[in-house]
């Protein structure tokens, strides 16, 4: 009786559940299906992100970065909205492919964008069982799809949308595209961290080489880190970057791309990272990008692609080539942060002998400039500006985090010696060097480009002038205090303080004396010397006053670069060039750019030029810059001026020889704070030690380049100048007359000479 009613009730629950199972199936259905259509619905609508369609897909087209690089292809810099440049599958390493396929899709090439195992394994071990390293369902082709068309949306269901949306994606890219175009655009499109995409931005970033030059376990690290771009950073976390690499060297091995003893040897290298940042801070010529970044816009804005848009800066993959030398650049650099150190070093423990009243007062002028800070007394010490902050501070041993109140970091930043330099050939114009300031992340600032007080090496202009209208090198003048009464009873003042006896005009210009300079002035002409001055370059407002000779006009490092062309090229003048051609991404020619003036401006003749180049080789040999040669070991031909304004507050010096012309600058961000004396603020002790690195570095590394050649003066013989720099008194008639006579004597002898020559030539052609 027990037995029937057990079955009885046996047979009730299957009755009642055969009954309840389609009532069942039908609801998780009409839900299944209410959902797919919520789903289908949402994606249409693209709530989960873009959802193209084959013929959009067909026109994928990524924001790429313009590249900037030197004339011989050296990479500058670029400019981005996001730093990313493409390259092309045959200039992918196979290492590279072999270790994406292994770590992230091993069945890539067997499957249509979707992998059906995967996705089982992922609901089971991940979804049911909850195994976190199970690994992900996504294929190299979903990955693509979600890098080129982000997701939107929140939440689980938002995820289960962008992950059909994805899978619709990569079934129509797979119809599009071959497994190889697929490859390159994911290895071009994907992040690498620090605002890096792409393979190419990734290698030179960590590696400084690009993919090509990868080594196999270099390649996995870049690999290895499409799993966490921050968690596996080699160059912030190389531990555990080591690791992944060789989890993904292991998924190498397991596919077959390596057998055992490979990845083995290749596990127990190191990571040999070379970090690379390229970014709008540093890289190649910094200041120099920034300063032709308007005039790149300006030529994007003028010049139109094949459908008719304007060319974009930061999305259209520009190639853009420019004038500057790579390693002229790089010894400028290494010039500055030789010498600037030690400098500051001089100026800080001058500053701390001097009161801070001057000082003081800069800083109530620069924080009330500051909307954050106007009107906040700097008397109060409970004022925001007295409130210490954490600060990450520029120091010449690199950037330091601190702890500071606003006041003190503006002291901290007035002390700051700045610095800038350039280099170009005077033959065609190119610059080769642009150092715009110490630091682009903390001084924006370009010293290439802001005007100064340029002192004395404005006086080659003065003697030029001097030269042109019918002084002589060897003409005397008297070294004596000349009151100017017509000019409010100015009366110049020599630097070493001592007067007397004469200089010749080329003993003037040597040791650099001002009474004999202003003499020359007035000899030449104010407006005389004005107008040569600005056929050179050197515009600007002049003071029409004696002073002038002296240099108290204001003038960039770049235009008395341009100037000094003048003297290097036999009297013709050129301004300088930067920009070379242009390139699409494609490396098609869009543009080359050609010297401004079509026929090169002649400014001096030949022989004036000579002239005044003969007396600047005479400073760099005995006179104000004979340090050059003394201090840098440097032997070669170089003529030059150092310059030193009142005060001490502007340091100078511009040398050059036939083929290199360079000027620098040395002084603080505001003209009153400087150094007490002549010892650490002249010319020769502030600008030309820059010079002088750089012309030695320039003269070890590349000792037969055509940038140190001699001087081969042609217009005129040097021999004939052959007089005193200074003498107690000037030559007296006979003096004179002997001279005359023994110059004409020099004059026949060479005249003779040239005549046998010429004879002897002709006899050779008989």
């Amino acid at each position: 009786m027990k037995q029937r009613t057990g079955k009885s009730k046996s047979t009730s629950k299957r009755r009642l559940l055969w009954r309840i199972l389609p009532k069942a199936i039908y609801v998780v259905l009409t839900l299944a299906i209410i959902f797919a259509s919520y789903m289908a619905y949402q994606i249409h609508r693209r709530a989960y992100g873009d959802m193209p369609d084959k013929e959009e897909l067909q026109k994928i087209q990524q924001a790429q970065a313009t590249e900037v690089y030197t004339r011989f292809g050296t990479l500058m810099g670029r400019y981005y909205f996001e730093n990313r440049n493409n390259i092309r599958f045959d200039q992918i390493p196979e290492h590279i492919i072999h270790a994406l396929v292994a770590t992230e899709d091993a069945r890539f090439y067997e499957h249509h964008g979707v992998d059906a195992r995967s996705l089982f394994r992922v609901f089971f071990k991940t979804i049911l069982l909850g195994e976190e390293n199970s690994g992900g369902g996504s294929t190299i082709t979903q990955q693509l799809a979600k890098n080129l068309f982000p997701r939107r949306g929140s939440g689980h269901i938002a995820l289960v949308g962008t992950k059909i949306r994805e899978m619709i994606l990569a079934w129509r890219l797979e119809d599009i595209y071959d497994k190889e175009e697929l490859i390159q655009m994911y290895l071009n499109t994907v992040p690498f961290g620090e605002s890096t995409y792409g393979i190419k931005n990734a290698s030179q970033l960590y590696f400084n080489c690009l993919p090509g030059k990868l080594e196999t376990e270099q390649g996995a690290v870049l690999v290895g880190m499409l799993k966490g771009t921050s968690l596996y950073n080699p160059h912030k976390h190389p531990d555990l970057a080591s690791a992944r690499r060789n989890i993904v060297l292991s998924q190498m091995h397991k596919y077959g791309y390596l057998d055992s003893a490979q990845a083995q040897v290749l596990k127990l290298q190191p990571l040999r990272i070379n970090y690379h940042s390229i970014n709008h801070n540093n890289g190649l010529a910094p200041y120099l990008r920034e300063h032709l970044r308007p005039r790149l816009q300006e030529w994007c804005n003028n010049n139109n692609k094949p459908n008719g848009e304007s060319y974009n800066l930061y999305t259209d993959g520009l190639k853009v080539y420019t004038t500057i030398d790579a390693d002229l650049q790089q010894y400028s650099k290494e010039a500055v942060k030789k010498h600037m150190p030690w400098l500051q070093q001089q100026l800080d423990r001058e500053q701390s002998l001097i009161k801070g009243s001057t000082r003081q007062a800069l800083v109530r002028k620069i924080l009330s400039e500051n909307p954050s800070y106007r009107g906040v007394s700097l008397d109060d010490p409970e004022s925001r500006v007295h409130q210490e902050k954490q600060m990450e501070l520029f120091t010449w041993d690199g950037p330091k985090t601190v702890r500071m109140s606003p006041v003190d970091s503006v002291r901290h930043y007035l002390k700051i010696l700045r610095a800038g330099f350039m280099a170009m050939d005077p033959k065609n114009g190119h610059i080769l060097a642009w150092l715009g300031g110490i630091d682009h992340r903390f001084f924006k600032y370009d010293h290439v480009t802001s005007r100064r007080q340029v002192g004395s090496t404005f006086k080659p202009v003065v003697y030029a002038n001097a030269l042109k209208n019918g002084i002589e090198p060897c003409d005397y003048f008297p070294n004596d205090s000349l009151v100017y009464t017509e000019y409010d009873q100015w009366s110049p003042a020599n630097a070493s303080g001592e007067y007397g006896g004469v200089y010749s005009v080329k003993g003037g210009l040597v040791h650099s004396v001002n009474t004999v300079s202003v003499q020359l002035l007035m000899e030449g002409g104010i407006d005389s010397t004005i107008a040569l001055a600005g056929r050179m370059g050197l515009d600007g407002n002049y003071p029409r006053v004696p002073s002038l000779a002296l240099g108290t006009l204001n003038a960039s490092v770049k235009q008395m670069a341009e100037a000094y062309t003048t003297f290097a090229n036999d009297g013709i003048y050129r301004k300088g060039k930067v920009l070379y051609k242009i390139e699409n991404q494609q490396g098609e020619v869009l543009e080359v750019f050609h010297q401004e003036e079509d026929q090169p401006q002649r400014i001096l003749t030949p022989s004036v030029s000579e002239q005044v180049t003969m007396m600047l080789q005479g400073v760099v040999d005995r006179g104000t810059a004979r340090s050059l040669k003394r201090n840098f070991r440097f032997d070669g031909d170089i003529a030059g001026k150092t310059g030193t304004t009142q005060d001490h507050a502007d340091g100078w010096f511009v040398g050059f020889n036939p083929n290199l012309v360079f000027a620098g600058w040395v002084g603080a961000a505001y003209p009153a704070v400087h150094f007490r004396n002549l010892q650490y603020g002249q010319g020769a002790a502030t600008a030309l030690p820059i010079a002088g690195h750089f012309l030695h570095q320039l003269q070890k590394e590349h000792p037969g380049t055509r940038y140190l050649s001699r001087f081969n003066y042609q217009a005129i013989d040097t021999a004939s100048y052959n007089c005193m720099d200074y003498r107690e008194k000037a030559p007296g008639v006979l003096e004179k007359l002997f001279d005359i006579f023994e110059k004409k004597e020099k004059e026949k002898e060479k005249k003779n000479f040239l005549e046998r020559l010429f004879d002897k030539l002709k006899k050779d052609k008989k």
